[in-house]
């Protein structure tokens, strides 16, 4: 129940201190380069379109698996919006964990969202952080190509640098 408390009380943080991806409207494609590590990129690892995928850390190189949308309603929509072979798009997702520190980030066909607590309904705060709905955020464990991206407990009043995002142009 504490946790869960904790989640809620993040969240109502996060409609105070939500901000636009600086440089990029909601309605953008664009890539998220790490704050911690120069030229190191949010990426859907192999540009592989298929549930349960990882979204790791990789050099920034504008290729397709290293663009996403933060949508109006909170999903972030991967690599273009591209659609596998049923006709889904992917989301960022944290499923099948609770999003608790250490797991792992990872892609799931976007479905429509259960509440502010889902977990494909993200964030994007002052401090530079993507926020999911279990109230952890998105960290790039190390600067090494491939690592896979884990959730993190957020810090908003002093942030470290590996769970902090920018546009990159």
């Amino acid at each position: 129940m504490h946790s869960r408390f904790r989640a809620a009380l993040a969240l109502a943080a996060a409609f105070v201190t939500l901000a636009a991806i600086p440089g990029r409207a909601h309605a953008q494609w664009y890539m998220m380069e790490s704050f911690a590590y120069a030229n190191k990129c949010m990426d859907n690892a192999g540009g592989s379109l298929t549930g349960g995928n990882n979204l790791i850390i990789y050099t920034c190189q504008s290729s397709v698996n290293q663009y996403f949308q933060l949508a109006s309603d909170g999903h972030l929509v991967v690599q273009y919006g591209q659609k596998d072979a049923n006709g889904y798009q992917y989301c960022m997702d944290y499923y099948p964990s609770n999003g608790s520190v250490g797991s792992s980030v990872k892609i799931w066909p976007c479905r429509p969202l259960s509440g502010p607590g889902d977990s494909q309904h993200w964030y994007y705060l002052g401090s530079n952080q993507f926020m999911g709905g279990s109230g952890n955020c998105v960290q790039a464990p190390s600067s090494t190509n491939a690592t896979v991206l884990k959730m993190a407990a957020c810090n908003t009043s002093s942030p470290p640098a590996n769970t902090r995002w920018k546009s990159r142009t």
